[in-house]
């Protein structure tokens, strides 16, 4: 992936080249690079409310396409796994 660089003095910073918006291999990269070590928003606690329950989701579906399954184990312990 090209290198974009941000000026640490937001008085000299610029705005990324327009290659990071529009260029797709930059943005393939990108989203194993940015979106797949972040935290994602799944739902809340009403998707699985009760002991041994579980919701399939998947995480921005057409572009991760993450699939995870929240569940709330018999000890009511809330664990997430991976769907694969």
């Amino acid at each position: 992936m090209r290198k974009f660089e941000i000026h640490p003095d937001i008085a000299k910073a610029k705005t990324l080249h327009a290659d990071f918006y529009t260029d797709s291999k930059i943005f393939e990269e990108s989203k194993e690079k940015i979106f797949s070590k972040t935290m994602h928003f799944l739902g809340d606690m009403s998707l699985i409310p009760e002991q041994n329950s579980l919701h399939p989701v998947t995480i921005l579906p057409d572009f991760l396409d993450e699939s995870l399954l929240p569940v709330r184990d018999d000890k009511n312990e809330i664990r997430c796994l991976s769907n694969v």
